[in-house]
């Protein structure tokens, strides 16, 4: 036997000792996970260039089939998480206000409360926000999937779920709470810092990663963490793609109108945005009224889609603000990261080339870099 699948046929057993206890009414002691306890133990250090390995997780399984439910629950723990269960988003939603779990992967379809109404809730909870929340759906269509990112999901997987698919799901969720348990800890060494020079933590950090006015990302926090995405794509060659997005006319608005309707209309824009993105892209805006996106995990043809998405919204609808109703486009370039693209640059500089022939042959039109 391979002595790295030891601890996970321990873990196996006692799982199945914990399953027969219980059909039997008897009580179990608490085991802790003996992956885990093989993971406390000093290993060898990593040859160079090996992949970091990411802490294992505390998940909570949100589903009311008990044989899905086990399944889920087994192949988790076998992946080193530690693993609550829930049937139905009702006793899901007091687990949670009991013991905040960091992902929570939930049905849409329960008794007593649905997934959507689960999700709602628990980002009404202040620590429900921090939360990433994996939804399992038979339904694939935009409109449905549209409202399961609407009511404030970060990923799906399709049901029967392929292992393969959930590890990897899993793997990009866990890279996002680190992301974000690092940078809390970042915001409170920084806040301890701030306050003994009797500086404003809040405004100093806003200042220095976000646009003031739409609250996006701004070009200096694209330029420092960009080529470090960009790196990572390339490590586990995958995809990545750029949008490029300038308002059409946008300078008349202001001319006409004057500033203060311009600002109005970069804030309801920056909600257009926010509305077709996922929690992992990242919005920024570059300049003006030019805003770029990050798509990571993403080709060209689904970029091109959700450019189209934003193009049509936005052509579709009126801004109001100030009385005033107004009808505006946006041109938009798309390009994913080719052997061309030696940098995170290059890949922005391709997308900057494609949104020029959009302006050039017509504006309110996508184009994607060849």
């Amino acid at each position: 036997m391979d002595p790295t699948h030891f601890p996970r046929l321990c873990d196996e057993v006692v799982q199945e000792w914990r399953d027969w206890s219980a059909q039997l009414s008897i009580s179990t002691p608490r085991q802790e996970s003996f992956s885990l306890l093989e993971r406390r133990q000093p290993a060898p250090a990593e040859p160079a260039g090996a992949e970091e390995e990411l802490p294992p997780l505390h998940i909570l399984v949100v589903e009311d089939e008990a044989s899905q439910r086990m399944m889920l629950q087994r192949l988790l723990q076998i992946l080193g998480h530690q693993v609550d269960v829930a049937a139905n988003g009702q006793e899901a939603f007091e687990l949670v206000q009991k013991q905040p779990p960091q992902l929570v992967i939930t049905d849409l379809a329960m008794p007593e409360m649905d997934g959507m109404e689960l999700i709602r809730r628990l980002r009404a909870l202040p620590d429900g926000r921090q939360l990433y929340i994996i939804v399992l759906t038979i339904l694939d269509d935009e409109d449905n999937l549209a409202a399961v990112f609407s009511s404030g999901a970060d990923d799906f997987i399709s049901k029967p779920i392929p292992p393969r698919i959930l590890q990897a799901r899993l793997k990009a969720g866990q890279r996002i709470i680190l992301e974000q348990q690092n940078l809390r800890q970042e915001q409170a060494r920084l806040r301890r810092h701030l306050e003994e020079l009797s500086i404003d933590n809040r405004l100093a950090q806003e200042a220095a990663q976000t646009d003031g006015l739409t609250g996006l990302y701004n070009r200096h926090y694209a330029m420092r963490y960009l080529p470090q995405i960009w790196e990572e794509a390339r490590l586990a060659q995958q995809p990545l793609s750029a949008l490029m997005l300038d308002i059409d006319h946008f300078k008349v608005v202001n001319d006409e109108h004057g500033h203060d309707v311009g600002d109005n209309i970069l804030q309801q824009f920056a909600g257009i945005l926010r509305l077709f993105c996922r929690r992992t892209d990242i919005i920024c805006r570059f300049g003006g009224e030019e805003f770029l996106i990050i798509l990571p995990d993403t080709r060209l043809p689904t970029a091109i889609q959700v450019a189209e998405r934003i193009r049509a919204t936005l052509a579709s609808r009126n801004l109001v603000t100030a009385g005033l109703s107004l009808s505006l486009t946006v041109s938009i370039g798309v390009a994913e990261n080719e052997a061309q693209h030696k940098s995170v640059e290059a890949l922005i500089k391709s997308a900057d080339q494609a949104l020029y022939r959009a302006k050039r042959t017509g504006r309110n039109r996508v184009e994607a870099a060849p």
